[in-house]
């Protein structure tokens, strides 16, 4: 009998058998993975394409004028580039969907500015172009994931002209052949029709065809003007400018600030005799207050804001304010004053009695302030532990233990001599008698002059004395009024040397008087009556200044009023034939603080910073003049030219006024407009029902009519409406409009067995009967049913928004059902009678729940 041999397999081949298997079922489970999330992604795309497109068929059934633009944008930077939003007209909508994560649903609306190919967006304030764009977003998040659907679609005023003629041209300057880029050349009259010289001198724009006059303006130059230009249908016109430069001066001087007390002398010992005739060897420094407002101290035994500490090589010779237990005479220093603190309560020194504002040590004899030893004295605020101010100096084998940049040296005397003293600058380089010792670079090796024997007496709270001088106020922003010049940033002279300062030179200012602030951080100083001459140089502040300067000789600029924020600033002109005059006391806002514009059209405001809107004729202050709006970002402690529009040009402008009822109460929400030709003016009607419009000065008279609803009719009262603005500032009341059919809207949810229905429901409003299914409705048959039927459908989130005339209305709703088996549709239905709606206003609150038969 023959043994069959039955090999079964090796181990290494059965590991190789698992290690194949394991890879395609690891492989398997990968691409699973990777289809999965591709699945989910697809889902949720397909989801928010369907509910964008939902969002944009809706605004696609608005008029030109009933399609708002959006004044109040949130910003989302959760995507790049970030995702701007209308965060009321067009409310947010957060939407849920079959366990997907929530779609937030936001809608952004602009006007539209289109050249050639190119398609962009401006201000909500700018006039309107006769193109809005529509912006629908839907925004979720997967995981970590941020994604989102745009979709945009562009809406046009069937009223507006074309825009199918061009201007062109070359602006030069004049008795060169020098090109001028960035000049600005405008349409009288259309601020919107505009273009800017570019790096050549070339400028191009689009207009329709017509006969204007142009503008061309440029800071420094003379503003030209061309008039009876031909615009023809598809033809460019071309137009060379040849500016002509205004006349210009200089303007320079120093800046300083000065923000805190400051140790102005030191004296170790000096035999010299007290008040009452006691001889003794009296130690003492000195403060002085260079700011313009008083600076506490402190009080005896009671609660300190500045601590006065004293160093010494020897740590242990050192002593706290609490170790001096100081008696205070006077507990503040006066603005321009100083403050003497010594170990005995008067002396006196170059034959001047001195009486101590604080004194330590008394009645017996300190010598706290060693003079053979490296030492320092320090001026603490109590508050914050900030140091206000250190001087320190050297003996001739150790520097000062504290010190502001290099300590004094005093090598050569070992320390601080008898009969000697250190004494602060008054000024670079200088110590005056007269002038107050405020020059503060923070270094002490260059801030202060020694002298052997003692030169200059100590001072305390009764003398005063004038600083002109401070700490250098390096890269302080100084700008003139003029429009001309440009602003400029103070520059580092002698960096390093006691002859340290900052100077600030203005050039190109125009001639004439103009005003100069200078702003650094959060101190600035305005000086104003600043007489330029041509070709000449002028140093402020002077005699005819405003401030004038603070001695006489002295053009130093000493920044004092505190502020916060920033500056905006810039002029506000006329338009037309007034296009080149500035309008005086016009009111301009921003940020709720305001200013009136000066002779020269200037304006300044302290501002917060961030993005702001400055308004210019705030509030219609004027009514003469229309108003204008622009946008800019102001910076901490700068200034800041409204980007794209340094210049306001305000148009002559009267008001329309009238009345929109519904025949029984005011209607609210009613868009307005007031045409001339291709201009459109527009306003809406307020919660009292009436409408406000502002328009530009005219002997052509306006048209005024409602922008309605198709379903909606109107008669006026007068019949027709018209107005004529031909004075500006002028008011008038153009008559009643009364609405027939005025809408009001229906609001509510859908929901089966408590959950939103979100495939759509049919939702029908009609004041005559509702027949289940609904009836078939054609154009040829429509005028037959009698009572009209409103219809909407419920959106995505199960909820709807049905607009109806006013009345009282019957309602069904439709819930279609599929049959999954067949494919029938079947349709459940619900109703609700005696729905009020009123026009104007909104029935909320009619939902459609609980099962559906």
């Amino acid at each position: 009998m023959h043994s069959r041999d039955c090999r079964g397999v090796t181990l290494v081949e059965l590991m190789i058998a698992t290690a194949i298997l394991s890879s395609v079922v690891l492989g398997s489970l990968g691409a699973f993975s990777y289809i999965t999330k591709s699945i989910r992604y697809s889902r949720q795309k397909t989801i928010a394409v369907n509910i964008a497109q939902e969002r944009m068929e809706v605004l696609k059934n608005y008029s030109y004028f009933q399609l708002m633009v959006t004044t109040n944008s949130v910003t989302d930077g959760n995507y790049s580039p970030a995702v701007v939003y209308d965060g009321s007209t067009y409310a947010p909508e957060t939407i849920s969907l079959w366990g997907n994560p929530p779609f937030r649903r936001v809608v952004y609306v602009a006007y539209a500015d289109m050249s050639g190919t190119s398609i962009s967006t401006v201000s909500y304030n700018s006039n309107d172009t006769g193109i809005k764009q529509v912006s629908v977003y839907v925004l979720w998040q997967d995981g970590a994931t941020y994604k989102k659907v745009e979709l945009k679609n562009l809406f046009s005023n069937p009223a507006a002209a074309a825009l199918d003629s061009q201007f062109k041209g070359k602006v030069t300057i004049s008795g060169s052949a020098a090109v001028l880029p960035g000049a600005l050349v405008k349409v009288v009259g259309n601020p919107n029709w505009k273009g800017t010289a570019d790096s050549l001198g070339d400028y191009s724009f689009q207009v329709s065809r017509g006969t204007y006059s142009l503008v061309c303006s440029s800071a420094g130059y003379f503003t030209r003007s061309v008039n009876n230009l031909v615009a023809s249908r598809g033809a460019v016109t071309n137009q060379d400018f040849s500016m002509l430069k205004i006349g210009s001066g200089t303007v320079t001087g120093q800046v300083w600030i000065s923000t805190s007390l400051l140790i102005s002398q030191v004296v170790a010992a000096t035999d010299t005799v007290m008040g009452d005739g006691t001889p003794r060897e009296v130690e003492y420094f000195e403060l002085f207050n260079p700011t313009t407002y008083p600076i506490n101290i402190g009080v005896t035994g009671g609660p300190k804001i500045i601590r006065m500490n004293h160093y010494d090589e020897d740590p242990g010779q050192s002593k706290s304010d609490t170790d001096f237990s100081f008696t205070h005479v006077s507990t503040y220093v006066r603005p321009g004053s100083y403050y003497l603190v010594a170990n005995a309560t008067s002396f006196c020194v170059l034959g001047q009695q001195r009486i101590a504002d604080a004194y330590y040590g008394h009645p017996a004899t300190a010598n706290y302030i060693r003079n053979d030893r490296a030492t320092a004295i320090e001026l603490e605020r109590v508050s914050d532990g900030f140091l206000l101010d250190t001087v320190g100096w050297d003996d001739n084998n150790n520097t000062g233990p504290r010190k502001e940049g290099v300590s004094f040296s005093l090598a050569a005397t070992d320390g601080l001599d008898l009969d000697m003293q250190i004494v602060r600058l008054t000024h670079p380089g200088t110590v005056s008698s007269t002038l107050g010792n405020a020059y503060d670079t923070n270094n002490n090796s260059v801030n202060f002059s020694s002298y052997s024997p003692i030169a200059v007496a100590p001072k305390n709270t009764t003398i005063i004395q004038v600083p002109v001088s401070g700490t250098p106020a390096h890269g302080a922003f100084v700008f003139a009024s003029d429009g001309l010049s440009t602003p400029v940033q103070a520059q580092a002279v002698n960096s390093g040397t006691n002859s340290e300062y900052a100077q600030f030179t203005l050039t190109g200012v125009a001639t004439g008087t103009v005003n100069v602030t200078l702003l650094q951080g959060s101190y600035m100083l305005a000086v104003s009556t600043v007489e330029v001459t041509q070709s000449a140089t002028t140093q402020i502040p002077n005699a005819t200044t405003d401030p004038p300067w603070p001695v006489a000789g002295y053009y130093s600029s000493l920044l004092s009023s505190v502020t916060a924020g920033g500056y905006v600033r810039g002029y506000v002109y006329g338009s037309g034939a007034d296009y080149s005059t500035p309008l005086s006391g016009i009111l301009v806002e921003c940020n709720g603080a305001t200013a009136r514009t000066t002779s020269a059209g200037y304006y300044m405001i302290n501002s917060a910073a961030g993005t702001v809107v400055v308004n210019a004729n705030f509030n219609s202050d004027n009514s003469n003049y229309a108003t204008d709006a622009a946008v800019g970002t102001v910076t901490e402690g700068s200034l800041t030219f409204i980007t794209g529009s340094p210049y306001f040009h305000l148009g002559q402008a009267g008001q329309i006024m009238g009345y929109v009822t519904s025949g029984t109460g005011a209607l609210p929400n009613v868009v307005v407009k007031a045409v001339r030709g291709v201009a459109t003016f527009e306003g809406a009607s307020d919660n009292t029902g009436h409408f406000y419009i502002a328009a530009s000065t005219s002997a052509t008279g306006y048209d005024v009519s409602p922008e309605l609803d198709p379903s909606q009719s109107y008669t006026t009262d007068p019949d027709p409406l018209t107005a004529t603005l031909t004075a500006p500032g002028s008011n008038i009341f153009v008559g009643t409009i009364t609405v027939s059919g005025g809408l009001g809207t229906i609001t509510g949810s859908v929901e089966d067995q408590g959950d939103a229905i979100t495939t759509g429901v049919l939702i029908i409003a009609s004041t005559g009967t509702i027949t289940d299914p609904p009836p078939s409705i054609y154009g040829s048959s429509a005028p037959a049913l009698g009572n009209p039927y409103y219809a909407a459908s419920s959106v995505a989130d199960g909820k709807y928004s049905l607009d109806a005339r006013g009345g009282t209305y019957n309602m069904r709703a439709y819930y279609p059902v599929v049959n999954i088996n067949t494919g029938a549709v079947s349709y459940n239905s619900k109703t609700k009678t005696g729905v009020v709606v009123t026009a104007g206003q909104t029935t909320p609150l009619q939902d459609f729940t609980g099962s559906w038969p």
